[in-house]
């Protein structure tokens, strides 16, 4: 799941014990499926891996279980260009949340759960676009330092942007679309699968078949 500028990825030991209650070494794997090294692995897949973080920014779509939804292409405003790519006009925001750049804060790992996010102090927009409400308003909150009845907001989206709205059209707020990462069905199973062939490594004779693990 998403929300408050991370992804989340949960595995569900349960199903995996009821799978290898009585297969020996392999139950080891299966009771602790992120340990051993393997919660670098299921970082890895989250954010590189097939419909993963970094091929979400890279197509400008969000991959949520088995569904797709493209993201809002994201417009001029006033003398602000439009970026070549949605949400990557300097990449910094895209880096962060892969763990290549400032901003990205620490991995998350246990034996059943791995997550990744970023600093919303860095990156204040994740709680918009990590949020739960598909458009997100906008509104002044700061009242001018040296204009009664006027709004900061207001003065600096006109010096920076050349967009100089009136007061009562602040007022009314400016609405953005969420553009959200979420996490694969292709993410969950390239991790399944992982933890499989783990387990598999160390029963000689036996074949767990990834497909009968019902919550993928």
């Amino acid at each position: 799941m998403a929300g408050n500028g991370r992804v989340f990825i949960g595995l569900d030991t349960t199903g995996f014990k009821m799978l290898v209650k009585n297969i020996g070494e392999g139950k080891k794997v299966f009771e602790r499926p992120l340990a051993e090294g393997r919660a670098d692995i299921a970082l890895r897949l989250l954010r590189f891996g097939p419909k993963g973080i970094e091929q979400q920014f890279q197509d400008s779509m969000e991959y949520r279980n088995e569904q797709s939804k493209a993201w809002d292409r994201t417009m001029p405003f006033g003398s602000i260009p439009a970026p070549d790519k949605t949400m990557i006009r300097t990449g910094a925001y895209m880096k962060a949340w892969l763990g290549l750049g400032p901003g990205s804060m620490p991995p998350s790992t246990d034996e059943s759960v791995v997550t990744c996010g970023v600093d919303p102090k860095s990156f204040p927009q994740v709680a918009i676009h990590q949020g739960s409400k598909e458009e997100f308003t906008i509104r002044p909150k700061k009242p001018s330092s040296t204009r009664p009845g006027d709004w900061a907001m207001r003065w600096k989206l006109g010096l920076m942007a050349g967009v100089w709205m009136s007061i009562a059209s602040i007022e009314k707020g400016i609405k953005i679309k969420r553009r959200r990462l979420s996490v694969s069905t292709e993410v969950r199973r390239a991790i399944a699968k992982e933890i499989h062939g783990h387990a598999d490594a160390r029963v000689r004779g036996l074949s767990v078949k990834t497909q009968r693990i019902s919550y993928l």
